[in-house]
């Protein structure tokens, strides 16, 4: 049977007719606006490997060295579980490289990977510099080296957002985690900052202020403690302990890892097409898991970022699309499992 082709006018006609005849009747609810997904998000859902742009959220380690001894973080003892990693601060030439190529759009820049951004004496500047290429800028600290004038520094710099990391909810607990860090002290860094910040910043315009712990069992008690210890001050997240992705042996005492898992066939790691991540000492790698540097990518000084995007990282995507989860950084890493399958992403 042919089908009929009608013009606009003849379908605009049988309209009218059809409301003449039984009346114009309830109109359909308007249809949902559809979820349209970032680029790379869109390529990891298709299952695509090429990605030609940086990611909108970029992790720039600024220390792999910390000034806590915590047990569940390889960084205190990092020559032993990273593979020989000494401790290291970015540069300013490094950081400079980076921004280069980040400078075609405003992206998220966190200024953290592994360690304790604060160590790196220029973190105000590059926080400034960031802010100057547009970007909304960020890191994560364990608070006790942020002092008021540290705290003003940072703000008029024009710094986005601060989650300072924080174990329980009583003296006994925090130190017991968080060694070499004093509860008291820590506490009232952050409840300065948090004051500094409605002094120096109009409502709408201010930093936002996190504070965030690992859920454990020597923290599962403090849960709710810790939430209403930051009431008012800070939003609060609690997250399940995790080992690494199965890189780290968790001390006895902080119980198993808690992380959600999902069982069934492998799946691509989302992580290799959201986020982009570079080592204090300019390495690009895969994802956080990768702080061994098992992926050997190259050096921002040595290409740029986005060329290494585009092509040791997009090697990489490729071999999890095909499948093949053999590579160094990837082979025995359980991170996938706590994340997104392809399926699971809503929207086009």
């Amino acid at each position: 049977m042919q089908l009929t082709s009608f013009s606009t006018r003849a379908v605009r006609k049988i309209g009218r007719i059809t409301k003449s005849i039984f009346g114009s009747g309830p109109q359909p609810a308007a249809a949902p606006a559809p979820i349209l997904l970032p680029a790379a998000t869109r390529a990891f859902k298709n299952r695509s490997a090429q990605v030609a742009e940086l990611p909108d959220l970029i992790y720039v380690e600024m220390a792999m060295a910390c000034n806590f001894g915590c047990k569940m973080c390889p960084v205190p003892e990092s020559q032993k579980m990273m593979d020989g990693r000494v401790p290291s601060i970015m540069k300013p030439d490094t950081f400079a490289l980076i921004l280069d190529s980040i400078r075609n759009k405003p992206r998220h820049v966190w200024l953290t990977q592994l360690g304790e951004p604060m160590l790196n004496k220029h973190l105000t500047n590059y926080i400034r510099a960031a802010k100057s290429d547009g970007h909304h800028v960020g890191f994560t600290t364990n608070g006790s080296l942020m002092t008021e004038a540290k705290a003003r520094e940072m703000l008029d710099a024009g710094l986005d957002h601060v989650v300072f990391s924080f174990d329980g909810a009583t003296k006994e607990t925090f130190e017991r985690i968080r060694i070499g860090g004093s509860f008291e002290k820590v506490v009232a860094n952050i409840r300065r900052f948090a004051a500094i910040n409605i002094e120096m910043r109009p409502e709408g315009q201010r930093c936002t202020v996190q504070v965030d712990m690992l859920i454990s069992d020597l923290t599962e008690n403090e849960v709710d403690a810790f939430h209403e210890m930051w009431r008012d001050i800070a939003i609060t997240q609690a997250h399940p302990i995790d080992n690494w992705a199965g890189q780290l042996d968790l001390p006895e005492e902080f119980g198993e890892r808690r992380m959600p898992r999902q069982d069934g066939e492998r799946y691509p790691c989302n992580l290799m097409w959201n986020t982009a991540y570079v080592s204090s000492g300019g390495e690009a790698i895969l994802c956080c898991h990768d702080y061994k540097l098992k992926s050997k990518l190259p050096n921002v000084h040595q290409k740029s970022l986005q060329d290494i995007w585009r092509d040791g990282v997009q090697t990489e995507r490729a071999r999890h699309v095909a499948g093949d989860f053999s590579s160094a950084a990837c082979a025995n890493c359980q991170a996938w499992r706590s994340l997104q399958s392809p399926e699971q992403i809503i929207g086009q």
